[in-house]
């Protein structure tokens, strides 16, 4: 876990460092995102609250992280999801539990978290963008609007999906099996979770294919490719150059 204080502190807005980024919302550390030890709802409440964080502290509510994820919401229905703010709050209990975060300050409903465990650091610079994995409040509204899913396990699938994608091709190609053990779920969940995506228009996938190479003559399956959905044209190229590589 991220919890040495003494190293150099991000700031939370990442363009006071001259860093590029395309306008995200929020800011989440790769190591966290990727722990194993952190559970799905964790995670959850983990999102919830770097996208209200403004410093070291945030004064906020279970009712508030609920709506700062699901704002977009149209539904009654949806909007007074007992099951996912059950999910929130037992994610939040395993922040606490895990000394992510702490409260310093409670009155009724409210409390006020200090949360330098959870704040941004960052050692060199350059290497920002390969530490941080950068998410939007339409990304996150999208996935948690999706009926009949966990939410939870979705969110934290495309946040380590988006950990993979190179920061400079912008492409990724990490196989099933690692994406799988890294999102702790079935090798036929990494592809219904795919698919999810592909069809909100997340994410774009170059998929896999089998040929045989006229330089070996062996048969060859290329990886998949994949990015956001933005970057659907760099992504077919990119596939096109690499499988021409061992035609």
């Amino acid at each position: 876990m991220i919890n040495d204080i003494n190293r150099e502190r991000y700031c939370l807005n990442v363009k006071e460092k001259g860093i590029e980024w395309d306008d995200p919302d929020i800011i989440l550390s790769k190591e966290i995102v990727k722990d194993p030890t952190l559970n799905d709802e964790a995670f959850l409440a983990y999102v919830a609250i770097r996208a209200l964080q403004q410093g070291r502290y945030v004064s906020t509510s279970l009712n508030q992280m609920y709506y700062k994820l699901v704002a977009d919401c149209n539904s009654e229905k949806e909007q007074n999801n007992r099951k996912l703010r059950e999910k929130i709050r037992r994610g939040f209990d395993e922040l606490l539990d895990c000394n992510l975060i702490e409260i310093v300050h409670s009155a009724l409903d409210q409390f006020t978290l200090e949360c330098s465990n959870i704040a941004l650091y960052v050692k060199n610079v350059k290497k920002t963008k390969e530490v941080f994995v950068p998410l939007t409040l339409e990304e996150i509204r999208i996935i948690m609007n999706i009926p009949n899913i966990q939410v939870e396990k979705l969110l934290r699938y495309f946040a380590i999906l988006k950990s993979t994608i190179n920061i400079n091709t912008h492409i990724g190609f990490t196989g099933t099996e690692k994406l799988a053990i890294w999102s702790n779920i079935a090798r036929k969940t990494v592809y219904e979770f795919n698919k999810i995506l592909e069809d909100k228009r997340l994410i774009y996938i170059v998929h896999s294919k089998s040929f045989n190479s006229k330089k070996s003559g062996r048969l060859i399956t290329n990886p998949n490719y994949y990015s956001l959905y933005e970057y659907k044209a760099l992504c077919n190229d990119y596939a096109k150059k690499e499988c021409s590589k061992i035609a």
